[in-house]
């Protein structure tokens, strides 16, 4: 009985999962870049070359345990060898989502404060869910170019 009375509380507590009409999901294409105001832009080229190459893609998946961006280096020998866990979902996830690269606006510094300063005060209860939204919304329709 009280497993049972927990789960009403748990499901009166949470909102079901949203479905979807298609199986897509926004991710990031732009984890680095090359500040303009970089006083060594040519190593700095050089280091996003290699970080963007697959053999960085490995390199950086040895050393943080973390699964790589790119599809072609998650089908890889070298990566199936390193045993990590959950790399056979992300596969299948792969396979089955339509990847769509996320839009960066062109002022993403203060898109991203905007953006951060609102979740802060929804988590700290100082914004409704609805108020949230309606206040994200605006932030998107200002600093993201469609």
């Amino acid at each position: 009985m009280l497993i049972q009375e927990s789960m009403v509380r748990i499901n009166s507590i949470l909102p079901p999962m949203p479905t979807f009409e298609n199986k897509a999901a926004y991710i990031s294409t732009w984890g680095y870049v090359l500040n303009s105001a970089s006083k060594n832009k040519a190593a700095a080229q050089k280091f996003l070359k290699y970080a963007a190459s697959e053999q960085g893609e490995l390199d950086y998946t040895e050393m943080t345990s973390r699964l790589p961006a790119r599809t072609d280096v998650l089908e890889s020998d070298e990566l199936a060898a390193m045993d990590l866990p959950g790399l056979d979902e992300i596969k299948e996830y792969v396979d089955n989502t339509e990847l769509l690269a996320r839009p960066m606006a062109p002022q993403a510094m203060e898109f991203i404060s905007e953006m951060g300063s609102l979740f802060q005060q929804y988590v700290s209860d100082e914004l409704t869910l609805d108020s949230f939204c309606e206040k994200a919304q605006k932030a998107v329709d200002t600093y993201v170019v469609k």
